[in-house]
């Protein structure tokens, strides 16, 4: 994973961090002590849950292609035809 989508799957968690402190603080007249701790543990889980579910969509479509290779070693033409 490159560094820029590192960034910006940081700054998506921090954004939903925010919110989620935003909503307990005013929308639940939660106390600033449970805003914070919520919106850490909000800042530190978004990014570890999306780069596992974007690795393993990785991984899947990279099995998926070599499943295709696999199923059809042979190289072929658009005819049809295999390739020398």
């Amino acid at each position: 994973m490159s560094m820029t989508w590192r960034r910006i799957i940081n700054t998506i968690g921090f954004v939903f961090a925010m919110g989620v402190a935003v909503y307990i603080k005013y929308g639940l007249d939660g106390s600033w002590y449970l805003a914070i701790g919520c919106a850490a543990i909000v800042f530190i889980a978004t990014p570890f849950i999306i780069s596992r579910v974007w690795g393993m969509y990785n991984i899947r479509r990279y099995l998926g292609v070599l499943t295709k290779e696999l199923k059809d070693p042979i190289k072929r033409d658009k005819r049809g035809e295999p390739l020398e």
